[in-house]
């Protein structure tokens, strides 16, 4: 069974392909195959585009149908089973989004129902049904969207994504565990960055857990501060810095399934209301003296019984002497990824 990333990759290249293709002539459509390696197994997979420049994705069933019927619509997105033109043992299920979702969002939708369609048992129609109903659950209904405390954080989390891939590339993504609730915002083997970001004039940051500014066993960890100021007509937003990303080849489409996942609605994608200035980087190497909370603050490396969920704030104020030098920085992550 092909892996999830390999899937992704395919949708997105397919897409790139189809959104650049030219405008077909009124009434037709011009399709490409996803290459997900399942022809043989049954499994048939494509994106088209219409008139309109509407994409849509075609799925193969199996289920013999004598009409078109739309089974699923909400938000923008129609899903219908149509007969197949070439024999009447086939059909195909199509699933349509309107013009509010980008070629990334609907990319990350495809994605989302591929992986379901490739562990489908024939019933194509009930698996996309199904998908859909996840999706419209997990990503359309996030009404109030980042807070601003969630999107500071998160902006501080890509800016340090674009700086890494502006070094390794795409490879940079594989790092980047943030959005997953891991650790650490970034790992790889063992070297680790926890980024906090603040809009405030403080040095203080809130710290989540007694592992967070724990280092790699035998490794290195580095807090990167970030200081942003919210300014009107500010250079950094959300849509400015998914743009920058892309330009050093990382898929957007990703990262716009990590922002949905956290809580984040359409709308954010291309709101530049919401924009700031960048104020400050400040990188630390945590170590023993270090302002912090350890499993070794508490006797037998545990916490007491009956305490959990343990939050607290670091005064970085304390933490001067382990900042490091813009040098020292950039060849951290110029090792980070090898």
């Amino acid at each position: 069974m092909e892996d999830t990333s390999n899937i992704f990759k395919s949708v997105v290249e397919a897409l790139q392909f189809v959104d650049l293709s030219p405008t077909p002539p009124k009434g037709s459509l011009n399709s490409i195959e996803i290459k997900i390696n399942y022809s043989q197994l049954g499994f048939s997979a494509r994106f088209a585009i219409d008139d309109e420049r509407g994409i849509s994705l075609w799925l193969q069933s199996n289920e013999a149908i004598t009409g078109r019927k739309v089974f699923w619509q909400s938000s923008g997105i129609k899903a219908s089973q149509h007969p197949s033109s070439s024999t009447s043992f086939l059909s195909y299920v199509i699933i349509e989004a309107d013009t509010t979702y980008s070629k990334d969002v609907f990319a990350s939708l495809s994605h989302y129902i591929l992986q379901k369609y490739l562990l489908s048992n024939g019933q194509i129609k009930n698996t996309v049904e199904s998908a859909l109903n996840d999706w419209s659950e997990i990503f359309l209904k996030n009404a109030k969207g980042l807070s601003e405390q969630a999107l500071s954080g998160l902006i501080g989390e890509l800016i340090t994504l674009r700086d890494l891939a502006s070094i390794h590339g795409p490879a940079a993504l594989e790092s980047w565990q943030g959005h997953e609730g891991e650790r650490h915002d970034f790992r790889m083997g063992n070297k680790a960055i926890e980024v906090k970001v603040t809009t405030k004039i403080t040095q203080s940051v809130s710290i989540n857990g007694i592992s967070q500014l724990s280092e790699p066993e035998g490794g290195e960890l580095l807090l990167r501060f970030i200081r942003l100021e919210k300014t009107p007509g500010g250079k950094i937003t959300l849509p400015s810095i998914l743009n920058e990303l892309s330009e050093v080849g990382i898929s957007t489409p990703t990262v716009v399934d990590a922002i949905l996942k956290l809580g984040g609605k359409l709308d954010d994608l291309t709101d530049e209301t919401k924009s700031y200035t960048f104020i400050e980087s400040i990188f630390y190497k945590v170590k023993n003296g270090f302002p912090r909370i350890t499993p070794s603050s508490f006797i037998g490396n545990s916490i007491p019984i009956g305490v959990s969920n343990i939050k607290y704030t670091s005064d970085l104020n304390n933490a001067s002497n382990f900042i490091i030098t813009d040098s020292q920085s950039q060849t951290y992550l110029k090792e980070f990824i090898r």
